[in-house]
């Protein structure tokens, strides 16, 4: 069982921290509640900060059904992936790039990870549990970016008439970081038709200044 378990874990470290968008940093997560007017600091989770979400098992059979691990519910499209031992569901609006990702232990349906992604790049905070719902991993992937994806969507549509919810642009974004030097950054490739060129656009992640804006062709 200890074998089995090392496996998952690597499985979810894989998926949620091994990825070229750097930004970390472990915080304590807590919540204000009213009660009779008196303002009371809880855990996110419980006094055992724990979460023990499963995963729904007549969730998972309308997965099976007709073998069809993807489905559509209200506005959101529904995708679960077998990862041998583990399930890794995603779900994301319609029409939209920010994906939610569950990681699910395959044998207790126990939620394990979870995280969100913007154009593949992690963003927030992304947690891992033991299989007991405790936190034994935590990271904040917008440490290091306080020029958030939202502000760069509003920038690029203003500044560039580029609208990235626009699902007809051949359209990528990538961002990294170096913390070491206190430096992060947006890459924003735009295609042509004939990914024969692209407009190269490069934002500053803490100020949301314009580093680069230029026209490379694909083979430069």
């Amino acid at each position: 069982m200890k074998i089995q378990y090392k496996k998952i874990l690597v499985s979810v470290i894989f998926i949620f921290f091994i990825i070229s968008c750097n930004c970390q940093k472990n915080e304590k997560i807590v919540k204000v509640v009213k009660i009779n007017n008196t303002t009371k600091k809880i855990n996110e989770a419980n006094k055992n900060n724990k979460v023990m979400k499963k995963l729904d098992k007549i969730k998972l059979e309308k997965y099976k059904k007709n073998n069809e691990f993807k489905y559509t519910e209200n506005d959101s499209i529904f995708k679960l992936e077998d990862h041998g031992e583990i399930y890794k569901e995603i779900k994301n609006k319609i029409g939209e790039h920010l994906k939610i990702v569950n990681v699910y232990d395959k044998d207790k349906l126990v939620l394990i990870g979870e995280g969100s992604f913007m154009f593949n790049c992690p963003v927030g905070i992304h947690r891992g549990y033991n299989l007991e719902g405790k936190i034994i991993q935590e990271k904040n992937f917008d440490k290091d970016f306080l020029f958030t994806f939202v502000n760069l969507k509003q920038k690029l549509l203003k500044e560039f008439d580029i609208n990235i919810e626009n699902k007809t642009l051949d359209l990528r974004i990538n961002r990294s970081s170096n913390p070491l030097e206190k430096k992060s950054k947006y890459e924003i490739f735009l295609y042509n038709e004939l990914r024969s060129q692209y407009r190269y656009i490069v934002i500053d992640g803490i100020n949301g200044h314009t580093i680069k804006d230029l026209n490379v062709r694909a083979l430069d």
